[in-house]
């Protein structure tokens, strides 16, 4: 499962020499100041990763001195976000009032909700969600997206089996629309996919999901065929031992009724023989 994070624009490091502020709030605890003392991060054998590093910091630290017990992880995924170390249902990010460096180099802000992983797996799509549910269909679990500007009550617990509130959309403008299944624009072909954009990604995780029913489906019906083909294997592999067994067994009773009519032969023969002398030997005795 992931938190609810707040997405920005920065993909780089950039000089934010100067002091930045801002106002959070997480997992609906109260709003909180929080003071950026930034640096240039492009130069000094700095880098963007240090500016993670600093940012996270900064937010745990008033986080902590304002007596609230969330806190937050600064992730680079292309882009920076700021994301909850909270993955349950109260999980939520409100970034506010940036001024500063921070406020231009962090552009565009895009509060998305939390994803959880299970029976159930909810994508934050702008102000609604896309649904996964185990069949496998994707179905709009929140079609009509908050107004933009109004922020969502956070914290509230939702009934099994409903996504949690969506945090409030992108401060760029309007939400984005919730994608069905059916939806226009949907790749045919995971080689098509992007994730330039929200819009992009959550097409990409339809095409994904179909993909891996697909392979499943595949994997079953072949499972099907090596099964039939083992058990086949198994069965002619015993017709070949039977067969060999018998044929040994009438090479032997031939081998043993070749002899005994050999045997019988040679006896006929010396009998024959033994005969014929005696009678000559008769006919000698007679004439002398």
């Amino acid at each position: 499962a992931r938190g609810a994070s707040a997405r920005t624009s920065l993909d780089t490091a950039a000089d934010l020499t100067g002091v930045s502020t801002f106002d959070i709030a997480i997992d609906g605890g109260a709003t909180v100041s929080v003071t950026f003392n930034g640096q240039d991060y492009t130069s000094g054998g700095r880098t963007i990763n240090d500016l993670m590093t600093d940012l996270q910091t900064a937010i745990n630290s008033a986080l902590t001195a304002a007596g609230e017990t969330g806190s937050v992880t600064v992730t680079q995924n292309s882009p920076i976000a700021i994301v909850s170390n909270e993955t349950g249902v109260t999980s939520a990010v409100q970034l506010s009032n940036l001024s500063g460096p921070l406020q231009a180099a962090l552009g565009n802000i895009a509060n998305e909700g939390r994803i959880q992983v299970g029976d159930t797996i909810y994508y934050a799509i702008g102000g609604g969600y896309i649904t996964s549910t185990p069949s496998g269909s994707f179905t709009p679990s929140n079609p009509t997206p908050p107004t933009p500007g109004t922020p969502q009550t956070p914290g509230t617990p939702q009934t099994p089996g409903t996504p949690a509130s969506p945090s409030s959309p992108s401060s760029s403008g309007g939400a984005t629309e919730v994608i069905a299944a059916n939806a226009a624009g949907i790749p045919s072909h995971i080689g098509r996919i992007s994730l330039a954009t929200q819009e992009d990604a959550a097409k990409a995780v339809i095409v994904l999901d179909r993909a891996i029913q697909q392979i499943t489906q595949s994997q079953a019906k072949l499972g099907a065929i090596q099964n039939r083909l083992d058990y086949n294997i198994e069965n002619l592999t015993k017709a070949s031992m039977l067969t060999e067994t018998a044929k040994g067994r009438i090479t032997d009773a031939d081998f043993a009724s070749e002899t005994a009519i050999l045997v019988k032969n040679q006896i006929l023969q010396q009998a024959a023989t033994a005969m014929l002398a005696q009678a000559n030997q008769s006919a000698q005795t007679v004439i002398g």
